[in-house]
């Protein structure tokens, strides 16, 4: 019988960004920072304790999983996303000899979009502040003047990478399933998709984020804390088990291991934009 590898999927919210650790000093709060950005210094130093406390990992104990690959970056979009997931198909396919694969992808706002440039993959978002204007790049202003119905048109290009994985997943025999942690962005996809709808795990009326309550989210940056990606390993297995039985593993490993994969680039404002961490015009 083969071992079991889990590889997830997507942002922020799959790379574990909240479940700051207590052992290291941690930014201000949302509130405290006026919304201002978190300084990289610090941010950098908490990463580790995401990747340990977010959902993939606690995924991977529950469906009794040998080994996971987190391959979520927070600010990444789908097709960034996708893009780094082929970039390393063939890698995945060479351990199908030791492992059945399956691959879980939270889906991200689909606002967001992606370009090669210098030889990686790079994605662009829309600033997530009061400061927006100085952290979204004009490539990002530019395409929302291009598209003609923006909620329409990104969904649709939403749509386009979850099928590109679907049927590389199909092909090489690869288990797939997707989710969303709003769950407006799979009911939009199930929408438009119905083809896909048999690959989602939640709906319209029962989000992955069910359960989450206050104390479950990071007062530093609203996503939730190593207490709410519990909850949320706990809602995605649940549907797992409920919906893909054969997904969990009858004999749980004994002894598991996992990586961190999202390494990415993520457009932000240059530095010499900002100070004291707010940007500033010049």
């Amino acid at each position: 019988m083969k071992k079991k590898l889990l590889i997830t999927l997507g942002c922020s919210y799959t790379e574990g960004v909240g479940a700051y650790s207590d052992d290291i000093e941690k930014p201000l709060t949302k509130k405290e920072r006026k919304n201002d950005l978190i300084p990289q210094s610090i941010y950098q130093l908490h990463r580790p304790n995401f990747h340990k406390e977010g959902w993939p990992i606690k995924l991977q104990k529950l469906l009794g999983y040998d080994y996971c690959i987190n391959k979520g970056l927070g600010g990444s979009s789908t097709s960034g996303q996708a893009k780094r997931f082929i970039e390393k198909l063939e890698d995945y396919k060479n351990l199908q000899t030791e492992y059945d694969i399956f691959i879980f992808w939270l889906m991200t706002f689909p606002s967001r979009i992606s370009f090669y440039t210098g030889g990686r993959v790079t994605d662009l978002l829309l600033g997530a502040n009061t400061n927006t204007k100085f952290q979204t790049h004009p490539l990002m202003m530019e395409y929302f003047t291009f598209i003609e119905n923006p909620d329409l048109d990104m969904c649709l290009e939403q749509i386009f990478y979850v099928k590109v994985i679907n049927e590389i997943c199909e092909k090489y025999g690869m288990n797939f399933l997707y989710g969303g942690f709003n769950n407006f962005i799979t009911t939009n996809i199930q929408l438009l998709a119905p083809e896909l709808k048999d690959k989602a795990i939640d709906s319209e009326w029962d989000s992955l984020s069910k359960n989450l309550k206050p104390e479950h989210l990071s007062e530093i940056c609203d996503h939730p804390n190593a207490k709410g990606y519990t909850v949320m390993a706990e809602n995605i297995f649940e549907r797992i088990k409920s919906l893909h039985p054969h997904l969990v593993n009858s004999v749980p490993a004994t002894d598991s291991s996992w990586i961190w994969d999202g390494n990415g680039k993520v457009y932000t404002a240059p530095d010499e934009l900002y100070t004291n961490n707010r940007p500033r015009v010049k």
